[in-house]
């Protein structure tokens, strides 16, 4: 195995784009990686120095660059990426500044004491396992040490690209490259499931176009059947050169059958100590912490960088190569529409299909004990009421199209508790609630002009799920534009949200506690409801979708305001209103919530603004699912009586006499 000597110990890199001098560098590698550098790159002294020197003036000259290292250290990994094609090396240096500058959330203040980057790396997620005898570095992923319940997309994107930050310091890498073992033991969907769309996109540009890392080899190993559709997705954003390095393997076995015994860990069979090496690791990133915090000092204007990050189509052959100056033409969206044609073939609302989708429980097992524990959840009783309500949907005589997916089916047996008569007749109301009042519940577009203005005013966050697997929910009240916007838009705002958060099965296993914020509200606010309105609403939200509100906490709820939300709680059920908590201020509220879930104005960590744009990728990654539901119908005639009472049955959130609502004239 070839020693690895350690990178420049200089914490002082300058980003001026015109320093008064430059380093002289000096090769100091074994001969195995001066012959792969002149053999593989087409390196050797002179073309060095003379494509430095190239590099350096274009950097000087550059209209956009502001700051920029200018070391031998910085540039030779660009350089080296695009085989000392200089004007190449200069795109691949552009479009990393432009990509640090684009998603800052990213990949800007990679901090390896960051709390979240600490636990991922003392959790062993990720091992630097050495060199191979031909050079290439070796690292090992262990997914399923990931903790999904603790870390999203962002935190696990942001561990990657600090690896990567830290690992390019190397030359031995940057010649070399590296070969990948990804272990999949273990993993459940929700490793997967987690990432958006719009988390994918960013994640695979960065790894496969915008770092300048030579992947040799990814090998995995037993990945889970259920992720391939997902897997699909994820490489639709890799090139073809990509794909190709990639091998996925059955067992662990055969996979670590295709490195040196001496790379393998002691748990694969070999003599490596992952957790000292581990801690070697995280050595080294403390060591490097300011040099890697210092890149954050380069500056570009990234403004003609923009159209980078939003065009539609998938440029394949970028990863090794493009002529010079086709950087600012490359098109990085993916068609969409593939994606949803997938979406739509999974959710058929045909209500007699030929075949059922088999389920499988992905969850932690903290939601696998909340099913049980609250819900009489288990995979027994899952299985036979899935199959008792197919078969009432079935032989139903007014529903004429419904999905029968488990992921739609599911929420109505949760909400009801497995009761399956109680999940027919939550289903009953829902889809003839959609059908009777079509101007509320159908056709909800994220894309909609005011839909996503209210999404751009920050009227809602979705702030993720306290230690006992609820989701926390956020309004703020004031941001409605009551100048703009009617009671029907904002009752159709709440609508889309509801039905978005319904397709994450921890919520309707764990329901949802929300907070809603009244600082600023104005009588208007409350005024342009009128008691119709209300009626709708509060029926949607307490009886004919099936979600679970654990509490709802209110802050400065203005005293003029009072006897209209008394009018609105008539239309709710003692049980909802025992769930309503008031609060005097922001910070007693506050005092109700972890801390990791609040705002960065109430005193947390949360950055709103970048959760809300993660909400909306979201969003538009489920669009196409969401306006599909609008396909499912029902005969109303038989449930006209459902919205003529003056008043709702007290009891009917949670219960009711067994066959009661048959008795409206379903049967």
């Amino acid at each position: 195995m070839p020693h690895m000597s350690p990178p420049a110990s200089s914490n002082n890199y300058s980003v001026e784009k015109r320093p008064p001098t430059y380093d002289q560098y000096e090769f100091t590698l074994p001969d195995l990686y001066r012959k792969m550098a002149k053999d593989e790159l087409r390196e050797d002294d002179e073309i060095r120095e003379q494509s430095l020197t190239q590099m350096r003036e274009w950097i000087a000259k550059h209209p956009y660059i502001r700051k920029c290292r200018t070391d031998a250290s910085f540039l030779l990994r660009f350089l080296r990426f695009r085989k000392y094609s200089v004007p190449m090396a200069c795109e691949a240096l552009e479009r990393y500044l432009a990509m640090r500058e684009t998603f800052p959330t990213w990949f800007k203040k990679l901090d390896c004491n960051d709390p979240a980057m600490r636990e991922l790396f003392e959790d062993g997620v990720f091992t630097k396992l050495g060199q191979d005898s031909e050079g290439r570095m070796v690292i090992l992923f262990r997914v399923k040490q990931l903790n999904v319940d603790k870390f999203g997309p962002l935190e696990q994107g942001r561990l990657v690209a600090l690896l990567i930050e830290a690992l390019l310091e190397w030359e031995e890498l940057q010649i070399g490259g590296f070969r990948v073992m990804l272990d999949f033991t273990d993993t459940v969907m929700k490793h997967y499931g987690m990432w958006g769309v719009s988390d994918m996109k960013i994640f695979m540009d960065a790894i496969n176009r915008s770092y300048p890392i030579r992947f040799r080899e990814i090998n995995g190993a037993k990945f889970p059947k259920f992720a391939v559709s997902i897997l699909n997705l994820l490489l639709t954003f890799a090139s073809p050169k990509l794909k190709e390095r990639i091998v996925c393997h059955n067992t662990v076995l055969e996979m670590k059958g295709k490195f040196e015994p001496s790379l393998l860990p002691q748990s694969y069979g070999g003599e490596l100590d992952t957790e000292e090496m581990g801690r070697k690791f995280l050595k080294h990133l403390e060591d490097r912490r300011n040099v890697i915090l210092a890149l954050d000092d380069m500056d570009i204007d990234v403004t003609h960088y923009s159209s980078l990050w939003s065009q539609t189509n998938l440029v394949e052959n970028e990863v090794e190569g493009g002529v010079a100056g086709s950087f600012r033409k490359l098109n990085l969206r993916y068609s969409k529409a593939a994606c949803f044609v997938t979406m739509e073939k999974l959710y058929s609302v045909e209500k007699c299909p030929q075949s059922y989708d088999p389920y499988e429980f992905t969850l932690s097992d903290l939601y696998r004990k909340l099913a049980k524990d609250e819900l009489r959840e288990d995979d027994e009783i899952r299985e036979q009421s899935l199959t008792q309500m197919r078969e009432w949907i079935a032989k139903h005589p007014y529903i004429r199209k419904c999905r029968t997916d488990a992921s739609f089916l599911l929420r109505f047996l949760r909400f009801r508790k497995y009761s399956v008569p109680m999940a027919c007749e939550a289903l009953e109301r829902y889809l003839a609630m959609r059908e009777t009042f079509p101007q509320w519940f159908k056709n909800l577009d994220c894309n909609d002009p005011a839909m996503r203005e209210m999404l751009q005013d920050g009227v809602f966050t979705k702030l993720g799920q306290d230690a006992e697997g609820r989701t926390v929910i956020l309004f703020r009240f004031a941001r409605f534009n009551v100048d703009k916007f009617t009671s029907l838009q904002e009752g159709r705002f709440t609508v889309l949200l509801i039905e978005t958060l319904l397709e994450c099965e921890e919520l309707q296993i764990g329901g949802f506690r929300v907070l809603i914020d009244y600082t600023g509200s104005v009588l208007k606010h409350y005024g342009i409801w009128g008691v119709s309105d209300m009626k709708v609403f509060m029926d949607a939200i307490n009886r004919s979708y099936p979600i679970r509100i654990r509490e709802v906490h209110g802050a400065k709820f203005p005293k003029f305001a009072v006897s209209l939300l008394n009018l609105l709680l008539t239309f709710a059920s003692p049980k909802l209103k025992d769930r309503i908590t008031c609060h005097n201020s922001v910070e007693e509220m506050a005092k109700r919530c972890e801390s990791t879930l609040l705002p960065k104005e109430w005193g947390g960590v949360c950055d709103l603004q970048e959760f809300n744009q993660r909400f909306q990728d979201h969003l538009e990654d489920r669009r196409q699912v969401l306006l599909a539901l609008d396909e499912m119908d029902i005969d109303t005639t038989n449930y006209t009586s459902l919205w003529k009472h003056n008043e709702a049955p007290e009891n009917e959130i949670d219960s009711g006499a067994m066959g009661s609502f048959r008795k409206l004239d379903v049967d």
